[in-house]
């Protein structure tokens, strides 16, 4: 990590202070360098270790709210999770108007069609 400035844009003094009071994540990664060959067991923890150093206040509510785009009254930066994120909405979300939703197989982005256009063209 000495040839490492920062996780993220984050300074490494944040990830430090999380392993030094956490005695599982202090296990992971003493385990992870003992050995070039990772166990299975080691390899299921990774996921949270990475998790918790690049989102350490993510709950399942947080997550659940970017899935569902409940709390939000219209698809708007910041209040929309979504949007924030450079996301496009899904299915889930519950707006009845929303602009930032995928499009369906039927409605295609009006750009997507006139690429296609041209490309159809024998010249």
């Amino acid at each position: 990590c000495d040839t490492v400035r920062a996780f993220a844009d984050r300074g490494k003094l944040i990830e430090f202070k999380q392993m030094k009071f956490n005695k599982t994540f202090q296990k992971v990664v003493n385990d992870l360098g003992r050995s070039w060959n990772v166990s299975s067991e080691l390899f299921q923890k990774l996921p949270m270790l990475t998790c918790q150093m690049y989102m350490p206040s993510a709950s399942t509510n947080v997550v659940h709210q970017l899935l569902s785009c409940k709390r939000v009254r219209s698809c708007k930066v910041p209040a929309c999770s979504y949007l924030s994120n450079g996301l496009r909405c899904t299915d889930m979300c519950k707006l009845r108007i929303c602009n930032n939703k995928v499009p369906e197989s039927g409605d295609r982005e009006p750009e997507l069609e006139r690429a296609d256009s041209e490309d159809d063209h024998d010249d």
